[in-house]
């Protein structure tokens, strides 16, 4: 991502060893605490993810926004739809 300029979008970055409880995607809890800690509103956060199971349907759960990076050409769930997909990180950029 930092090869193409993603980073330059990026203001934070999360990881579920950094919860203080523990918890993992796709938990509400999780992204719960994400937006605590980021401490943005709901609408300024875009959860990007390669896994629709622990990265877009927590997303969605809690009404965050949601890119899948469908790097694998998975078919994914018919009642998930993600905000936005992408298939190459390039797409990232015309999409930020």
């Amino acid at each position: 991502m930092e090869k193409i300029g993603v980073f330059k979008f990026v203001t934070e970055t999360f990881s579920a060893d950094m919860t203080k409880n523990v918890v993992t995607k796709p938990s509400e809890e999780y992204f719960m605490e994400l937006i605590d800690f980021i401490g943005c509103s709901k609408d300024e956060i875009l959860m990007i993810g390669d896994s629709f199971e622990n990265d877009i349907s927590g997303a969605l759960n809690v009404g965050i926004d949601s890119c899948w990076f469908d790097r694998k050409e998975e078919t994914r769930p018919l009642n998930l739809n993600p905000t936005y997909v992408v298939e190459n990180l390039r797409d990232l950029l015309s999409m930020l």
